[in-house]
């Protein structure tokens, strides 16, 4: 198990202020959320330059920690409430596994694995993310139920308790993707009107589109997190 970042024993990262004040001095709270943001503002730059800023931990917490004088003024806290549940959030973050690459890669190493094992050995690296999405939607329209993608082996899971066929979700998968792929074409044929694409091939219009998505999700996540 990777060493604790807290200062503190993780059970008094509460949301509430009173909780707090009877276990921080407030110039302890103040350095010690400080700290934790520094650890995790860093982490989160480096999962939105990878492909980990498609995963439901990222998303969640990118522009979530606003530095210290966002609750303040002259030095002392004034929004406790708010301070109070960001604090706790921060903490979890920092404490989760799924704050860092590494514990990123193996989760989702461990979620194909699960996925093989239930009959779905059509999910590879390559298209894991594309699942990941195809199974939010999947989910709201087959099983009703709502599933956090850094938990997406959960519902791949409750489709294989509802007999979903493996060879029919792939069938399903596989029209999600052309789908997806379609719009994203079509959007990227808008933005950009006088790029000549008579001499590209179908290879060259995937790798096109696929640069394009990447960047409209980076200037997401930029805007996302400005100010912060």
């Amino acid at each position: 198990m990777a060493e604790s970042k807290l200062k503190y024993p993780g059970e008094v990262y509460q949301p509430t202020w009173r909780f707090l004040r009877e276990n921080f001095t407030e110039a302890e709270m103040r350095r010690e959320y400080s700290r934790l943001r520094e650890i995790a503002q860093k982490r989160l730059g480096r999962m939105g330059e990878s492909e980990f800023a498609r995963s439901a931990t990222y998303e969640r917490n990118v522009g979530q920690f606003p530095k210290l004088s966002a609750y303040t003024e002259k030095g002392r806290i004034t929004r406790k409430a708010e301070f109070s549940r960001r604090f706790a959030q921060l903490a979890r973050f920092v404490e989760s596994p799924l704050s860092t690459s590494r514990g990123q890669k193996a989760a989702q190493k461990q979620q194909i694995e699960r996925l093989h094992e239930s009959g779905y050995d059509f999910v590879n690296k390559s298209n894991y993310w594309d699942f990941v999405d195809f199974m939010n939607e999947y989910k709201s329209k087959k099983l009703d139920r709502v599933y956090d993608s850094d938990r997406v082996a959960q519902a791949y899971a409750a489709a294989n308790k509802a007999r979903v066929d493996p060879e029919k979700l792939l069938d399903e998968f596989e029209y999600f993707q052309q789908k997806t792929n379609q719009n994203a074409l079509r959007q990227w044929r808008k933005d950009n009107p006088d790029v000549d694409t008579s001499g590209m091939d179908a290879d060259d219009l995937r790798k096109a589109v696929e640069e394009y998505k990447r960047g409209k999700k980076n200037a997401k996540n930029r805007r996302g997190s400005s100010g912060r």
